[in-house]
């Protein structure tokens, strides 16, 4: 019988058949177990290689699958990785730390940097100075394989992550929330706002908010110098992070100490896209990007952490400009993403709130115990009605630690002892605190106008008729439309205006700003702000002896603001200046002026607002070369048509040695 089942192939074949299997099994024991090495010894580009090969290792399924279904090219996948199209590679992970990429081509080969994860989850060695495992290191790749390959729990075992866990714990974040600090220019790192995500807790209230965390995504930076943060910010100079704090931390800092308000716009976002989102958040920490303050900036990458559960929307792909915070917020609302907003004031507003609530002798007398609690007279309080004397308490103790904070730059949790006895005068008064009523927006800051603007007008100069073009990169004029701004600050970045003259067939460059910052910080009684200003470009002029030569200026200066009581919004300013120029057409070619100019900035309704200026300069060195004073008047008006589309008027009239110069124009401003 035996005979006649070998017959057929030969009893040699059988033999020869029988000698080899032991050496196949035993080839592929080493095969197994040189992989098992490599994955040991982190070594996971060359375990894939040798698993690519024919093995009985779990790894080689897996890699297979991944290869079929083409894993490595997936929209999540390159979300996960932000990889972006390169410029000498087809992808380019945004990401700068080497600690991020498991494979030594991950920076740019996504198939490779995938398959070397998958190789990374089979390791039980813990990653150096992190002390993960790698599968709780990456909970977010691990997740998103584990979905796309059904990972065997008996051949590829699901590790235990405590700090991950620890972390999701803490967390307990049920939905999501984009916190918009308003603009500020006078923080250099944020002056066109800021953008950071809060991760919104089951149950969690108005008031318990703040103890929710927050990712938030800044550049590392220890300099004190203005002028080298704007550097290093827009050559990539500096290392940015992405931080979990509490939201009370930021909450202090913005509506406290820098007085920005604050919105809150809540996504709406299914549970597991919030889970997805924490887990990558827990990626990143480990890791860093290069910032750039226009591009890869703090609201960039918040789209970028987003962006991972939802790659289809291609969020950060929607930016081929600037990345401006608020415009990161209107990307948002453009795709549905967001079901609502909030706003809370900051302490200075809800300060001026408390003041408009009482008299002007009421105010000074809140003014003078907050400075000093021996002007605490109960007798002339009593004088007061119950409600007037809390009213003045209440105003007073937030005076007094508005003061501490701005003094010493330091967030104190704890009371001081003068805080501490004006809350036993107020609380002996037992009556309720009339809380002050936030202002009311008709507009959100994302309903604002758009930071990009086109203009198109003609004019007058000097009796020759002219065509105006001009093109501004970002962000917001005081003449632009006031709705979603802050109504007394100006920031425009590469704003540039040509002229075209009809009669000369002339084309000229009018004006190129590279940065122009106007801050009007109303003073009073209590508040001592100094407002102040700085421009920096380029300019043409005229003298004697030539025409339309171009001048590289830069000016500024410190300077007072007033706030009209009686009319909301209305400025009126003076500023001390200095000018340096910078032409062929003076004589040292150095020009250095000083001197004073006084404005008027008023909204005389929320579509009209007129801006009249002055300026007379003192040439303090080359006199031979232009007028020793030097004076400008201009009185301008806006009008906004719709949220995009505005008219503008202006009048200019300057005087210089070559005489007086007027230059009429009427024009429309376009934002996109």
């Amino acid at each position: 019988m035996v005979y006649m089942i070998f017959r057929p192939y030969g009893l040699g074949a059988i033999l020869s058949l029988l000698f080899l299997l032991p050496s196949t099994v035993v080839a592929s024991a080493a095969n197994f177990d040189n992989i098992q090495r490599l994955i040991a010894s982190h070594d996971f580009d060359k375990a894939v290689a040798q698993a690519s090969k024919q093995s009985s290792h779990y790894l080689s399924e897996l890699l297979s699958q991944a290869k079929t279904l083409n894993l490595g090219n997936h929209p999540v996948w390159r979300a996960l990785m932000h990889y972006k199209q390169g410029v000498f590679h087809d992808y380019v992970s945004q990401v700068d730390g080497k600690n991020y990429f498991i494979s030594g081509e991950g920076k740019t080969n996504p198939e490779a940097e995938l398959l070397a994860t998958l190789a990374s989850f089979f390791s039980t060695s813990k990653i150096k100075k992190t002390d993960l495992l790698y599968q709780c290191q990456f909970p977010a790749r691990y997740y998103w394989l584990d979905k796309q390959l059904h990972f065997s729990p008996k051949k590829l075992p699901r590790q235990p992550c405590e700090k991950f866990a620890y972390f999701t714990q803490a967390l307990n974040a049920t939905g999501l929330t984009v916190i918009f600090p308003s603009s500020h220019p006078n923080s250099p790192s944020s002056m066109f706002g800021h953008t950071l995500l809060r991760f919104d807790r089951a149950g969690q209230t108005k008031k318990d908010r703040m103890l929710a965390y927050t990712a938030n995504y800044a550049a590392e930076d220890n300099s004190d110098n203005d002028f080298a943060y704007a550097f290093r910010g827009l050559t990539g100079g500096f290392v940015g992070r992405f931080s979990i704090i509490p939201y009370y931390m930021k909450l202090r800092e913005y509506s406290q100490m820098e007085n920005r308000d604050l919105w809150e716009y809540q996504l709406n976002l299914p549970k597991k896209d919030v889970d997805f989102i924490v887990m990558h958040a827990y990626e990143l920490q480990s890791t860093y990007f290069d910032y750039y303050f226009f591009t890869e900036n703090c609201s960039y990458h918040l789209l970028s952490l987003i962006e991972v559960a939802m790659p289809e929307l291609h969020l950060t792909d929607q930016f081929s400009g600037p990345v401006i915070p608020i415009n990161t917020v209107k990307l948002l609302q453009k795709n549905h993403l967001i079901s609502k907003a909030a706003y809370f004031p900051s302490n200075r507003v809800t300060i001026d709130n408390r003041r408009n609530l009482l008299s002007r002798a009421q105010y000074d007398a809140a003014i003078s115990i907050s400075k000093n609690l021996n002007a605490l007279d109960l007798h002339a309080l009593k004088k007061q009605t119950k409600q007037q004397q809390a009213a003045i308490l209440d105003l007073a103790y937030d005076l007094n630690r508005y003061n501490n904070i701005r003094s010493t730059g330091i967030l104190e949790a704890k009371i001081s002892k003068a805080q501490r006895q004006l809350l036993i005068a107020r609380s002996a008064l037992k009556v309720k605190t009339i809380p002050p009523k936030d202002p009311k927006y008709d507009v959100t800051p994302d309903e604002g106008h758009d930071t990009a603007r086109l203009s198109l007008g003609a004019g007058l100069y000097h009796g020759s008729n002219f065509i105006k073009l001009g093109y501004r990169l970002a962000y917001h004029d005081v003449l632009d439309p006031v709705q979603g701004y802050t109504p007394n600050a100006q920031i425009q970045f590469l704003n540039v205006k040509f002229k075209y003259f009809p009669s000369s067939s002339e084309f000229q460059l009018d004006k190129l700003d590279v940065i122009d910052i106007l801050s009007l910080e109303p003073q009073d009684d209590f508040f001592k702000n100094i407002s102040w200003r700085i421009n920096t470009g380029v300019f043409s002029a005229e003298s004697i002896n030539s025409k339309n030569k171009r001048v590289y200026t830069i000016n500024g200066g410190p300077g007072l603001t007033y706030e009209f009581d009686f009319f909301k919004h209305t400025f009126v300013y003076g500023f001390f200046e200095s000018e340096v120029n910078y032409s062929e057409i003076y004589n040292n070619q150095v020009q250095a002026f000083a001197g004073f100019s006084i404005g008027l900035l008023t909204n005389i309704s929320s579509r009209w607002t007129a801006h009249m200026t002055s300026k007379i300069l003192t040439n303090i060195n080359n006199r031979d070369h232009d007028a020793i004073n030097r004076s400008k008047f201009s009185i301008a008006q806006s009008y906004r048509i719709s949220k995009n589309i505005s008219a503008l008027v202006k009048v200019t009239q300057t005087k210089r040695l070559i005489g007086k110069r007027i230059n009429a124009a009427l024009g429309i401003n376009y934002y996109f």
